[in-house]
């Protein structure tokens, strides 16, 4: 727990910097490169016969120059100390010398021999100053927590450490705050296993500055989760989620990523992991972390989601976010009325659990992520946890990675080719599904990520899906099927013209699902860069993606000579409503009744209304806009991100799983199952007839 704390308070939390401690330490960079460039021209002795040689020289100098402004600058943002000593030095330097010459390093008659004594005295100093800061603080940073860490010297000797006054208690001050008689106390209350070490189910409490208060599952000393904590002082928040994985890769450790993908020469693998995340106030550098639960020898190692089961779920799982009342409305279960009392505020606080009703198994759900390429295992499940830390996802919906082989950054078509879209991925992605219906699942929502969404539509393509699904239809009257009850794409890296085709990826999905949503960003950089590399030629038009084609999930009515029979069945169906636009505005007006409304203007076609005479006025013009008259949007909801900037990178790609507002409605769209027009901060646009924005405010705008 002292390790903890200590990574807390040397690693600290993400920061952004402001303007101008930005603009300070690069003009201060900036002058360090002033004096370099002089230094080289009082230096420079160069004949003219060797002035091509001189030139290449000098451009190596100035990219040499260039790099290590860069590092100075990067390295003084987190080390300000780095910064003050040369602002010092030089303030020293010009009042001792009373000469600016001095300070940029010019030569000249101004300059005595005592000035430039001085300037290199300061220069030896300020150097040995700037290395013992780096030094210093390379060890309060990492060697320190390492060596608490690993228990590497006698840590009651040195923290000083007393029983307190109450039962299972203690207080300890550090011999380093030598100039403080203050000590820190710290609390346990809750299991212990035979050595007093805590287990089980506890609370511990640590006031000392960067300590915290932690209220979850242990295991021989050791928080494992699930649990929730806050940093005492900061109030910071970070919770720990268990996760399920399964991956058929064949890199040997979790965090890693081979450069060219391959798969498992042994099958499928399984797992449990447990990953903590900041969820509330300053977000810790070193979070979200990774810890994985079970073993990865294949003879100790869970064979199916049945065996990770009893790892993954626990008696304590409500502590992190407890939704009793809202798993039964969603389970339709009867409430059980019964006398409460009003508990104060420190009862409240502290969670105790109701543990009557968490073994309820009637009515499993299960949530898996397929994330993008270039990510490793551990990754993709850093960012499903993080999406339900921040969402207040319930308990009851158990998390799952299905992890492909994604190659490296450099190798996409490798990873299209081999991983995302290749048989082995499919058939092992539906033997994943087939263990979760054997684990007693009946419910089962998937979000595709970038890549992630090839690995679904190629199952999906090879007709793998009717085993463990069936379709959405009748799935309550077979046996043994699991409910595919939401899909949802993330900026996906799909073909769009293969979705929206008549018996593409949309019928297909379709067929086993009703509630599908496509999050779609057309300033995503990932998907522009695949648009160009999928051209069918190097002149050819681009190869529109899905998760940047929000405004086009629509498809063009067949022609009427199409005689294909296998897609007859898909011509009407699963597509939005047409609506008579006029016709919707002139009934609101009459409905109104608005006082001094004498007409209604209409957009028709000059042109005759059709070959009938006798048609009413409301039908549809010969001359009506061909273009909007011939799309059928799907049935769908296409939420367009474009214009969110909470939380999001430049590259536009990856952030479903911190935007707050992404993160919210995807609860509800999962949790809830409610469709676009339902779920709250949404608006319907007039681009299409099945997208919808936001209504949320750009980050820099601020009330004056």
């Amino acid at each position: 727990m002292m390790g903890r704390r200590l990574q807390r308070r040397y690693q600290g939390v993400y920061q952004k910097y402001s303007l101008v401690t930005q603009l300070v330490t690069w003009i201060i960079g900036i002058y360090i490169v002033v004096v370099f460039v002089v230094l080289a021209a009082n230096n420079s002795e160069s004949a003219s016969s060797t002035e091509q040689m001189s030139t290449s020289n000098d451009i190596f100098y100035f990219a040499g120059v260039a790099l290590a402004l860069y590092i100075l600058v990067q390295l003084a943002l987190i080390v300000r100390w780095i910064i003050y000593w040369i602002v010092l030095a030089e303030l020293l330097t010009f009042a001792i010398t009373n000469n600016l010459y001095v300070l940029f390093w010019i030569e000249n008659d101004d300059v005595t021999n005592t000035d430039r004594q001085v300037r290199y005295v300061m220069i030896v100093v300020l150097s040995s100053v700037e290395l013992i800061t780096v030094s210093t603080y390379c060890f309060t940073h990492y060697v320190y927590p390492w060596l608490v860490l690993h228990r590497k010297f006698d840590l009651v000797k040195w923290w000083n450490i007393q029983p307190g006054v109450e039962t299972n208690t203690l207080t300890y001050r550090s011999k380093a705050r030598f100039y403080t008689r203050k000590r820190s106390m710290i609390k346990y209350c809750g299991g212990l296993n035979a050595q007093g070490q805590p287990h089980g189910f506890g609370m511990w409490t640590d006031t000392a500055d960067h300590g915290e208060k932690l209220t979850g599952q242990w295991r021989d000393g050791v928080p494992i989760g699930p649990f929730r904590s806050f940093e005492h002082g900061s109030g910071y928040s970070f919770v720990n989620i268990r996760v399920g994985f399964c991956h058929n890769r064949s890199e040997k450790r979790p965090n890693k990523v081979d450069f060219l993908p391959k798969h498992s020469n042994n099958g499928l693998h399984w797992g449990v992991a447990s990953v903590e995340c900041s969820v509330s106030g300053g977000f810790f550098k070193y979070l979200p972390t990774v810890t994985h639960l079970t073993s990865s020898y294949a003879n100790e190692a869970p064979q199916s989601v049945a065996e990770c089961l009893p790892v993954l779920r626990t008696p304590t799982d409500g502590v992190v976010f407890n939704h009793k009342e809202e798993e039964t409305r969603m389970r339709a279960q009867p409430r059980k009325t019964r006398a409460t009392r009003r508990q104060p505020f420190r009862e409240k606080s502290a969670p105790i659990l109701d543990l009557s009703n968490n073994n309820d198994d009637m009515c499993k759900e299960a949530l898996i992520l397929l994330h993008g390429y270039s990510c490793s295992l551990d990754y993709g499940m850093n960012r499903l946890a993080q999406l339900l830390a921040l969402g207040d996802f319930p308990s009851y919906i158990h998390p799952f990675v299905f992890s492909w082989p994604s190659g490296g950054v450099l190798a996409y078509f490798q990873a299209r080719s081999i991983g995302s879209e290749s048989a082995r991925t499919a058939h092992d992605f539906i033997l994943f599904l087939k263990s979760l219906m054997d684990a007693g699942y009946t419910k089962l929502n998937i979000i595709a990520h970038s890549m992630g969404a090839r690995v679904f539509f190629s199952a999906l393509n090879k007709g793998l899906f009717d085993e463990p699904t069936g379709s959405h239809s009748n799935v309550g009257f077979t046996t043994k099927r699991i409910e595919l009850s939401t899909v949802t794409f993330c900026n996906p890296d799909y073909d769009r013209n293969e979705f929206v085709k008549y018996g593409g990826g949309y019928d297909r999905a379709r067929h086993f699902c009703s509630h599908i949503t496509l999050y779609a960003d057309s300033m995503d950089g990932a998907l522009f860069y695949s648009e160009c590399l999928t051209k069918e030629s190097v002149t050819g038009p681009l190869n529109y993606s899905l998760g940047r084609r929000g405004h086009m999930i629509h498809r063009d009515v067949e022609e009427k000579d199409r005689s294909d029979a296998q897609f007859l069945h898909w011509q009407t169906k699963d597509l939005a409503p047409i609506q008579d636009m006029d016709l919707a505005l002139a009934a609101v007006n009459q409905g109104a009744d608005y006082p001094g409304l004498a007409n209604f203007a209409y957009n028709r076609s000059r042109t005759h209304p059709t070959d009938d005479e006798s048609a009413p006025y409301g039908t549809t013009r010969s001359g009506t806009n061909k273009e909007e008259a011939s799309l059928h949007y799907l049935d769908m909801d296409v939420i367009d991100t474009t214009w969110m900037d909470n939380n999001v990178h430049a590259i536009r790609h990856n952030y479903f799983n911190l935007n707050p507002t992404i993160v919210d409605d995807l609860r509800h769209l999962i949790v809830l199952k409610q469709r676009a027009s339902s779920r709250p901060g949404l608006l319907k646009t007039t681009s299409a007839e099945n997208v919808y924005i936001f209504l949320v405010a750009p980050s820099h705008v601020k009330n004056k």
